[in-house]
């Protein structure tokens, strides 16, 4: 009997990390994110998109983000094994367990390696946070990106954050996610 080992695994400064399976919110935002991405990219020839794909950035960080986009699909198909190609777009579904590493290193070490846009979704509180990378090679302020029904009681501080849609810096006004559609069980 032959057995799979189809746990997340992430290399962190060159220790083997296993990540637990996700849950069924972080799923079904995964899920939705695929089909709106997929469809998006599926007649732009140079781009190729990825789900859960080991990514190595360094001989100690392989990271297994949610989703990557890389524009030069024939480097990519042209790698050799241990060859290290960033992908200009990367999407990390947070949890609890996972927060500080998806805030902290892996922003960091996307920053390091040229990731131009780096979203992170926190699925519990419903908002995204995207950073892109600036023409000095440096991530600015996350620009927050918020669904939330409003009930009266929200502060102006608060609803300065509320949108309806996200958009890329990298991708413009072409593609556009419904916060609404995406955050709703």
């Amino acid at each position: 009997m032959n057995y799979v080992d189809e746990r997340k695994y992430e290399l962190i400064g060159g220790v083997l990390i296993m990540s637990p399976s996700p849950n069924m919110f972080h799923m079904d935002i995964s899920f939705k994110l695929a089909n709106i991405l997929g469809n998006f990219f599926a007649n732009k020839d140079s781009y190729k998109i990825f789900f859960e794909l080991d990514v190595k950035f360094s001989t100690e960080y392989t990271f297994r983000p949610d989703m990557v986009v890389f524009n030069d699909r024939d480097k990519l198909f042209n790698a050799r094994d241990n060859e290290i190609i960033v992908p200009e777009f990367v999407v990390e579904i947070i949890s609890l367990s996972t927060r500080n590493i998806d805030m902290g290193l892996k922003k960091d070490i996307y920053e390091k390696t040229g990731v131009k846009e780096y979203w992170v979704v926190h699925h519990t509180d419903k908002f995204i946070d995207a950073f892109v990378l600036g023409e000095n090679g440096k991530y600015g302020e996350a620009t927050t990106y918020a669904y939330f029904p409003v009930t009266g009681v929200e502060t102006p501080e608060l609803l300065k954050f509320r949108k309806d849609f996200i958009t890329t810096s990298l991708y413009g006004d072409d593609l556009q996610i419904n916060l609404k559609k995406l955050f709703t069980f």
